[in-house]
């Protein structure tokens, strides 16, 4: 199995919590609440000051992606149905042993 990773990160990446603006075939484009463009893509032709180049990931399942002081996450359409997933599973539980 191939491990995901950030091949190239833009020297001007916008900080603050992206969500999907547009997609396309080869790149992926996020607004964040300041309307500030950060994109994403797994080919090196697109280098640019607000972009992060990926490789491993499937770049059209992005859903989110939070840049915070230079941490960046990574959130896929898989991984944010899953983490609602176990949310919800863990307040049933919770619900379950209160009644």
């Amino acid at each position: 199995m191939k491990t995901a990773a950030i091949i190239n990160v833009g020297d001007l990446l916008p900080k603050g919590n992206f969500r999907v603006h547009s997609k396309f075939k080869n790149i992926v484009n996020f607004v964040n609440t300041e309307n500030k463009i950060l994109s994403l893509a797994f080919d090196k032709t697109y280098l640019g000051p607000n972009i992060i180049i990926v490789d491993n990931i499937n770049i059209q399942n992005v859903e989110h992606i939070k840049n915070n002081d230079g941490k960046i996450s990574i959130d896929t359409f898989f991984l944010t149905k899953i983490l609602k997933y176990i949310t919800q599973i863990l307040a049933l539980k919770i619900y379950i042993k209160l009644i």
